[in-house]
């Protein structure tokens, strides 16, 4: 899920999130120290600074919060304004300073915003074509093949129930003919070639295999839930 897809579901359903609807005051502004992501109105008048980072809020983002504090008090000198970080992860350091500052922070990983999106009827296409086949959780089932050997992995291929994704990553699970399960991740490349990173392995992908395998693979997963 890309940031900008983040975004879309925060800017229009703020009350899933927030647990209650805000106002729309303005999304992705020019100003003269960068464009922040979103800004709100509350009930009371104030004006909320969201700004969202999909993995790990870095120490950056606090100047990065502040600088839009400064320019939007410059802008309008009356109005209180407020400031909220919302990432995937913030490290305990992090949100002793945010704290400290009175900047309200919020951690939401990519799992919440699929679920807003599933609720909303919200396609995120920046993982559509990476879902898999089949009735397997959340993402279905894909099929890796290693060829006839190189990195660490051994050849052949391999069926998996995909765990989690990202735009250009999968954590994937494998189960092989002895219904032992091993977590993964394949990550594509500018090119688009897909690697294992578990064996440092190129691997192509099937995210479409035939029914026949998803019997299979359904096999598999029983043998390993013995």
């Amino acid at each position: 899920m890309t940031e900008r897809e983040m975004e879309d579901l925060l800017w229009d359903h703020t009350e899933r999130f927030f647990g209650e609807p805000l106002k729309k005051f303005r999304r992705q502004p020019r100003t003269d120290v960068g464009r922040p992501d979103l800004i709100f109105e509350t009930r009371t008048g104030q004006l909320l600074v969201v700004e969202i980072k999909k993995g790990t809020a870095s120490r950056e983002v606090v100047g990065q919060v502040y600088d839009y504090f400064g320019a939007l008090k410059h802008e309008f000198p009356s109005r209180s304004v407020e400031l909220m970080v919302i990432a995937a992860d913030i490290p305990p350091e992090r949100r002793v300073a945010l704290d400290r500052l009175n900047i309200e922070w919020r951690m939401m990983p990519p799992g919440q915003f699929r679920a807003v999106a599933r609720e909303v009827g919200y396609t995120v296409e920046s993982e559509r074509v990476l879902r898999g086949a089949g009735e397997f959780g959340e993402f279905g089932a894909v099929e890796g093949d290693y060829g006839e050997g190189n990195g660490n992995c051994d050849p052949g291929m391999y069926l998996a129930i995909v765990r989690d994704i990202d735009e250009n990553s999968l954590k994937v699970e494998y189960f092989y003919d002895d219904g032992t399960p091993e977590m993964a991740t394949l990550r594509r490349g500018s090119e688009g070639a897909w690697r294992d990173y578990n064996c440092d392995a190129s691997v192509t992908i099937d995210f479409q295999p035939s029914q026949e395998k998803i019997k299979m693979l359904k096999r598999r997963i029983a043998a390993a839930s013995r």
